[in-house]
């Protein structure tokens, strides 16, 4: 068993080794790459095109889930605290709105409703009382009652 060990395991390393092959080792990512703004990801979510709307409701939503978990972990004290309310500062003045709209649009209508229960967005509650009796699919149905539900109980807690 050792010896097949020994020989079979230099042979490996060689062979799925890139400087065997000769190949310089590859960056995870581009230097000059940038990461996008939330501008760029509003504009996105407002496109004609259905997969970049997809992909930019999901990345916000990542995005104030992030915000989230970091503002209620933190004492406020912390930079990323501070980070972390600017950034729901920034969503609820300007994604709010777009995620409203987004509600009529079937594929992002369900990130859309997460991310507005998610911010409490209290002007939204019309929106997604309506979007829920006009939402097609079972999970939409679920996220859209959930954002409800959280809205409903953010106001009975400020009361």
């Amino acid at each position: 068993m050792n010896r097949i060990v020994q020989t079979v395991l230099p042979i490996c390393l060689l062979v799925f080794s890139g400087d065997a092959l000769g190949a310089p080792p590859k960056a995870p990512f581009p230097k000059d790459a940038k990461e996008p703004s939330l501008q760029t990801y509003l504009r996105d979510l407002s496109s004609s095109e259905s997969q970049a709307r997809l992909f930019a409701a999901r990345e916000l939503r990542r995005q104030v889930r992030w915000a989230l978990r970091v503002t209620s972990r933190d004492d406020g004290t912390s930079l990323s605290a501070s980070e972390g309310w600017l950034m729901l500062e920034d969503f609820d003045r300007s994604l709010a709105p777009v995620c409203i709209a987004g509600l009529n649009e079937p594929n992002i209508s369900g990130p859309c409703a997460s991310i507005l229960g998610l911010l409490e967005t209290e002007s939204a509650l019309p929106a997604l009382q309506e979007s829920l009796r006009n939402a097609p699919r079972m999970q939409v149905r679920r996220k859209t009652q959930r954002a409800i539900n959280n809205i409903q109980a953010a106001m009975e807690e400020g009361s």
